[in-house]
């Protein structure tokens, strides 16, 4: 059976069923390593709609066969009971599509972000292994997350902004759809930048004196470049 899948969370994205194999190396797929940050963002127990009509891509742009759906969703206790209301919604092609949407996570686990830093910067770059429409970002950090960049270097050297984020804001994570896919050529390098926020002076911060790194409870940081993009479907 072949169908269309919208998940009814935060990021209301298309996902790829090569990229749900968790921990195995997938071959189309060479940005996503053994071991990567989810294909999508961890959502936060929020329910919301997915937009009305879907992003505009290539017709019939989906496959799912016998595909193993996972959710990866972070809790940080708060002491009292709570209730998790998970939702999924389904929408069937009407016929075989010819392409399939994926989401490459671009991140960086080496974070080591100095104790009281104002603007403490990490960066990550990777290099583009295929001709890649991009059709939409979503960065993701924790708490004393300040900005957030991504940029390409073409391989002629030219280089390109592709959306700056200079107010990041952990309670309002959004997913950025690009108005028509923009083509990022084979042999170009994604970079992504992010800014910390380790000082007294945010208020989101739950210990300035504390040297952060990698983790995945909010008091921990993660520092995760999502890209959505799409390929032709082998016959």
């Amino acid at each position: 059976m072949t169908i269309l899948l919208r998940l009814l969370l935060v990021t209301c994205a298309l996902i790829s069923p090569a990229l749900l194999r968790a921990g195995k190396q997938d071959e189309a797929n060479p940005w996503v390593k053994p071991g990567s940050p989810p294909p999508l963002l961890p959502g936060k127990g929020l329910t919301v709609s997915c937009p009305d009509p879907l992003p505009p891509l290539p017709d019939n742009t989906v496959k799912l066969e016998s595909a193993k759906v996972s959710f990866q969703i972070h809790y940080t206790p708060s002491g009292v009971a709570k209730k998790e209301r998970l939702k999924m919604g389904v929408v069937f092609a009407k016929q075989p599509p010819t392409y399939e949407v994926r989401t490459a996570p671009l991140a960086n686990k080496r974070l080591a972000i100095p104790p009281g830093a104002p603007r403490h910067l990490e960066t990550h770059s990777q290099r583009v292994p295929f001709d890649m429409p991009i059709t939409g970002f979503m960065p993701h950090m924790h708490t004393r997350g300040a900005g957030f960049r991504y940029e390409v270097t073409y391989p002629d050297g030219k280089n390109e902004v592709l959306l700056d984020i200079p107010r990041y804001d952990f309670n309002w994570q959004l997913r950025y759809e690009l108005k028509q896919p923009k083509l990022i050529p084979k042999g170009s390098t994604l970079k992504i930048t992010a800014a910390f926020d380790n000082s007294t002076g945010n208020k989101a911060n739950p210990d300035p004196t504390k040297l952060v790194k990698w983790g995945s409870q909010t008091v921990d940081e993660m520092m995760i470049g999502y890209v959505e993009y799409f390929r032709p479907l082998s016959p």
